[in-house]
């Protein structure tokens, strides 16, 4: 099995207040939008074997509320709290996007079909107590799932911890909103969903310009699941099916990007709210 490592350096950051507001859990990221970021730096690994390394791109960009909010998302109110973690990762576009179908070979793809976006895909992350003594919450997000009858969806969705999602340790309730780019093209951008279900927009679409070609994951994780105010996060990996052709190479097993060492948010969580 061919993996991608992603090398990033441990940062510290103090919490305060942000002119600019706090993230949008939509699943599109946007510059500017979280207080902190980083461009992490990805080598390709098969299974012990280093093929290729110092490749970057993409971002991994974080934010602690530090006020009470609310929104709304898929029909359900979802409250924010002080302390609450955003998380946003986006992967490179030369290594995956959501150009599909028709689309795909003006993007460099041999081979991208929207099924391959919709089964398996998935990015696991993970907070880590910084003293090294355990870790509060690991789960891996589901990129994309058809939700009802194969010959008859309901329609295309990111699942969360369901689908090719799971929870690997702490509580499902500690995810409070998650939203994936291809979700959002499909379920906020798109009139019909059933119109991109072969090929991705071509130039002669209306919303070609609006449609978010890069491949990204947003979640919102509760303050509660954090029993110390110094958290490491960690992306393990995201699981890719497949990667684009001059990526690597050609690829036609699944990929797996893992992330090795941690982004310590150390005194970001000063501000949090105290349990009682």
């Amino acid at each position: 099995m061919k993996k991608l490592l992603i090398l990033v350096a441990a940062i510290t950051f103090a919490a305060g207040a942000l002119a600019h507001g706090e993230p949008i859990i939509d699943g599109v990221y946007n510059a500017g939008e979280y207080a902190n970021s980083i461009v992490p730096t990805y080598d390709v690994i098969q299974g012990l074997e280093l093929m290729y390394d110092d490749y970057s791109g993409g971002v991994l960009a974080w934010e602690v509320a530090t006020t009470t909010s609310s929104f709304t998302l898929r029909g359900e109110a979802v409250d924010v709290a002080p302390g609450d973690l955003y998380i946003s990762f986006m992967l490179p576009q030369y290594l995956v996007d959501n150009a599909y179908g028709d689309q795909a070979a003006a993007s460099g793809w041999n081979n991208h079909t929207f099924q391959h976006l919709w089964t398996s895909d998935n990015v696991a992350m993970a907070l880590e107590l910084s003293d090294g003594s355990g870790t509060v919450f690991d789960a891996n997000i589901d990129y994309l799932s058809r939700v009802g009858h194969p010959q008859d969806p309901d329609g295309y969705w990111s699942l969360g911890l369901d689908g090719d999602g799971s929870l690997n340790v702490g509580l499902a309730e500690h995810l409070k909103a998650w939203n994936t780019s291809l979700d959002y093209n499909l379920n906020a951008l798109a009139e019909d969903w059933h119109d991109y279900t072969v090929n991705s927009p071509d130039p002669s679409d209306p919303i070609y310009g609006d449609w978010v070609f890069d491949v990204t994951y947003e979640l919102l994780i509760s303050a509660d699941a954090f029993s110390s105010e110094d958290i490491n996060l960690q992306v393990t990996y995201a699981h890719l099916s497949p990667v684009k052709t001059g990526a690597v190479s050609v690829i036609p097993e699944p990929v797996t990007v893992a992330l090795l060492g941690s982004v310590s948010l150390g005194a970001a969580f000063a501000a949090r709210r105290k349990k009682s």
